[in-house]
């Protein structure tokens, strides 16, 4: 009789602790993406990831990387808890942060691109202008130069945005003022007039619509006047 019972609780054994134990997610990094964009979810037995969440709505996709770390790919969702559900039970976290906006491209070295880590390891330090923007999953170009969208394989729905005029808005920043020009530091590729609070030839007013359409983002105003 014990010789029948010694196999038996010898397989009840095994099969308690051959169960993976319930997953924990420790962090989430970034806390704050839009649709499509990548999170990394960090924690524990996380090996037997079936299903992940943001906000209650599932991610696109998502890769195991290893018992701690699992990528979810960011689908149509709202802020909440991240909640990643395994063979063995489910794990939630908080403070995610669902954005509507992800994303910009320039023409900073031919094309720049905010997501990109591949073309965007430079920061931009010159002239350049927005190409188009990405919101809730659509990208819109701005009409400024499509046809490096297009080269790019990038599909977008047209527009045609410019600079809000702002005739209004005279004068130069002086020095001791709070009014700031913000410059990149090479402007129209020199970097001899650098960022500074009295540039006698930037005006505020060409500072906020320079470029095609107004749209250079290579300069700014800062602390200006209501």
């Amino acid at each position: 009789m014990k010789a029948r019972i010694l196999p038996l609780l010898l397989l009840l054994f095994i099969g308690v602790h051959a169960a993976g134990a319930p997953p924990a997610i420790v962090s989430i990094s970034p806390s704050t993406a839009s649709v499509g964009m990548t999170v990394t979810i960090t924690g524990s037995d996380l090996i037997n990831t079936t299903a992940v969440s943001f906000g209650g709505n599932p991610a696109t996709s998502f890769l195991i990387v290893s018992a701690t770390t699992v990528r979810a790919v960011v689908g149509v969702g709202n802020s909440g808890n991240v909640q990643v559900t395994t063979s063995e039970g489910v794990a939630n976290i908080s403070g995610f942060r669902y954005t509507i906006t992800s994303g910009i491209s320039t023409d900073f070295n031919g094309f720049w691109n905010t997501k990109d880590s591949l073309v965007n390891a430079v920061a931009p330090d010159n002239s350049h202008h927005m190409l188009s923007f990405t919101a809730d999953g659509v990208t819109y170009s701005t009409g400024v130069k499509d046809s490096i969208l297009t080269a790019r394989g990038i599909s977008f729905s047209p527009g045609n945005f410019k600079a809000l005029p702002v005739a209004s808005v005279n004068g130069n920043t002086s020095s001791g003022g709070s009014v700031f020009i913000a410059l990149a530091k090479n402007v129209d590729g020199s970097s001899s007039v650098g960022n500074t609070a009295n540039v006698s030839h930037y005006t505020i007013m060409k500072s906020l619509t320079d470029g095609l359409n107004g749209l250079d983002l290579g300069t700014g105003i800062t602390n200006l006047p209501s």
